[in-house]
């Protein structure tokens, strides 16, 4: 299985995509458990709460999101890859988050979410076959295929890791 190609290139797409290294997404998704496992155990559970600036999510938020878009590409993945051709809606993170109630989560219960959400999209993702992959739909009011939305699934989550070390200064 080769990397996506953008030939009319989606911005929004291809910066996420563009941050994975590995070819192959099933590698990807590998190699990224063991830096995300690494990265999370890093983080102190005074730290959640924590935002870099005003107006910005805390930590809590952001692993939030990151589950919250994680369900969202796999589901989209799903119906594409069902030949459901049905145009998937966008979605407003900030009014995901706003609402996600997670000062009243844990660390331990955060981390462990977003390794079961992990699980979940990855036996899902292995679970297609190879005529899945170059199905395509249209999310967000734009074409995309289900390979794409696999690779944005790692690609998100190395976004968000990247920010949680540069802005937030969690080491790992």
């Amino acid at each position: 299985m080769a990397r996506p190609v953008f030939p009319d290139p989606a911005p929004f797409y291809k910066k996420y995509v563009d941050l994975i290294g590995e070819n192959d997404v099933f590698l990807a998704l590998e190699n990224q458990k063991k830096e995300l496992y690494q990265l999370l155990n890093n983080i102190h559970s005074s730290k959640l709460t924590y935002a870099y600036a005003p107006g910005k999510w805390t930590v809590a938020q952001v692993l939030q999101h990151c589950m919250d878009a994680e369900r969202i590409f796999a589901y989209r993945a799903l119906r594409i890859a069902r030949g459901d051709k049905t145009p998937l809606p966008g979605w407003e993170e900030n009014d995901f988050a706003a609402i996600a109630n997670v000062d009243k989560r844990n660390l331990p219960g955060l981390i462990e979410e977003i390794f079961t959400v992990r699980k979940s999209s990855t036996m899902l993702l292995e679970s297609f076959t190879e005529d899945c992959w170059s199905r395509t739909g249209t999310a967000n009011n734009k074409p995309i295929d289900v390979l794409t939305i696999a690779f944005l699934i790692v690609g998100h989550m190395q976004h968000h890791m990247e920010l949680l070390r540069e802005r937030y200064g969690i080491e790992g």
